[in-house]
């Protein structure tokens, strides 16, 4: 691994450590957050603002930490792998769903049509997603969870749908699901980087669990008050 020449006082192997952890992150955070301005673009209908913040907040957060552990990066003298083919290279997120897609459930020989998905399914993919290898005591308590969460609740769609608004409801849910997993697997590799970070550099593993908890909420706020808002699919 090629670095910058320094004089710092920090070993060359915790450096080295340090970059390799934080390297894949930011790509898989990168690539999260353009898979959260596509959930973003293509989720339609006035009714759904509550959908819109979600993602502009999650996008918001996700860059505020690229760039801070892009700095970290640069701090041990070494270079950030953040261009989009360097992000696709190394990001562990499954490619977004596009028009053509189908859904994948929690069982690989169930791939199902948009058509044939609903609340239930989804609430238990959430539910999956949301115990999957994240050990609560190891979050950080000391962000606050956003106010959305504490304090807004959504209004329930009457379910009386068109065709069209059938459709829509289709791809909100196929979207939702995608950044749900996108976000499990940044909770993943965060909490295995964790693992590794916590001994040798303090700081920046307590910014991690920072962002596992802001990340965590906002799965927990999708299930409980996102996910009661959506009507079925016929």
């Amino acid at each position: 691994m090629k670095g910058y020449v320094t004089k710092l006082n920090i070993p060359e192997d915790v450096r080295i450590t340090v970059v390799k952890e934080l390297n894949p992150i930011v790509a898989n955070l990168i690539d999260l957050k353009y898979q959260v301005k596509s959930a973003h673009w293509n989720t339609i209908g006035r009714e759904y603002i509550g959908l819109h913040e979600l993602y502009d907040r999650i996008q918001d957060r996700v860059e505020e930490s690229v760039d801070s552990f892009a700095e970290q990066i640069v701090s041990m003298k070494f270079f950030v792998r953040g261009t989009i083919r360097e992000v696709i290279g190394m990001s562990q997120l499954k490619p977004f769903p596009g028009t053509e897609d189908k859904i994948t459930t929690n069982n690989p020989e169930e791939n199902k049509k948009l058509s044939e998905i609903n609340k239930d399914e989804f609430k238990n993919l959430l539910v999956s997603l949301l115990n999957k290898n994240i050990n609560t005591e190891d979050l950080n308590n000391n962000e606050k969870a956003p106010e959305t969460v504490q304090e807004k609740e959504s209004e329930p769609i009457e379910n009386q749908n068109t065709p069209e608004q059938e459709e829509e409801i289709d791809f909100i849910v196929l979207y939702l699901i995608a950044i749900a997993e996108a976000i499990s697997v940044c909770l993943d590799s965060i909490m295995n980087s964790s693992k590794v970070l916590k001994m040798i550099e303090p700081v920046t593993d307590n910014e991690l669990m920072g962002l596992a908890n802001y990340l965590r909420k906002e799965l927990m706020f999708i299930e409980n008050h996102l996910l009661p808002s959506l009507p079925k699919t016929q």
